[in-house]
């Protein structure tokens, strides 16, 4: 993880990666910290695909919701929820990990995992998520591994 952070870093994006605060539930962060995004994950995140996920879902929120992070305001408009920030945020995420149309393919058939030219965590950890597949299967637990140990 040394490596993700040094990356971003270097191209202008403070990325910190830290164990949690005792009896938080707080698994990542968006802010802007002198004019540089900041994005601040904890390691509550065990598997390769849900630090991947975490990663881009702060980045959604760099990429939509800069101007206002900026100006120290997160505050919701009257039409826009903070749910809907997060919900439009998850589904960027979702989508740079595994794009709509190759994963319509794969949820009509599951078997296309082992034939397929893409990252399986990020397949699995999709087809989980809608339930298509259990968290507890074989297929889920092969292709996105533990990585971290509580």
């Amino acid at each position: 993880m040394e490596k993700l952070v040094e990356e971003f870093n270097k191209n202008g994006i403070y990325l910190v990666i830290e164990d949690d605060l005792p009896g938080t539930k707080t698994r990542g962060a968006f802010k802007i910290l002198n004019n540089t995004p900041a994005i601040y994950l904890t390691r509550k995140h065990r598997r390769i695909a849900d630090i991947y996920f975490a990663l881009l879902h702060e980045l959604a929120h760099c990429k939509s919701d800069f101007n206002r992070a900026k100006s120290g305001c997160m505050i919701s408009s009257e039409n826009e929820s903070k749910e809907d920030y997060e919900i439009k945020a998850d589904a960027q995420a979702l989508n740079w990990m595994f794009d709509k149309t190759s994963y319509l393919l794969l949820k009509e058939n599951s078997k296309l995992i082992e034939n397929g030219n893409y990252n399986k965590c990020f397949a699995v950890y999709r087809l989980a998520l809608d339930k298509i597949i259990d968290y507890k299967s074989d297929l889920y637990q092969i292709n996105n591994p533990v990585i971290i140990d509580n």
